[in-house]
């Protein structure tokens, strides 16, 4: 939407895709992703569901983040799960001591 900033757009998006308020917990690295005749940037964010029930499209299903390996997906797609699954792995070894 005009104006909007891309957290607004985030939470906005979500409340009309997935019926649930969203509360951001991180803004990943952006990913710049060539086609053969355009160029996006994906502006990932890491969220927590506020309140709501996130419905599920016909066509959609929930997994768990180590599954998505199981299905195909774009590149650019494939980039944000990978950063998705770093990022994990960086939450579950926790902070580091500093030297």
């Amino acid at each position: 939407e005009a104006a909007e900033s891309p957290a607004e757009a985030c939470r906005r998006e979500a409340k009309e895709e997935l019926a649930v308020n969203v509360r951001i917990v991180d803004e990943l690295d952006a990913i710049d992703h060539a086609y053969s005749h355009f160029t996006v940037t994906l502006l990932p964010f890491a969220c927590r569901i506020a309140s709501g029930a996130p419905r599920t499209r016909l066509e959609s299903r929930w997994v768990r983040l180590e599954e998505l390996g199981d299905y195909a997906f774009p590149r650019a797609n494939r980039r944000l799960i990978e950063l998705l699954m770093h990022r994990r792995t960086q939450d579950l070894d926790g902070p580091r001591p500093a030297s």
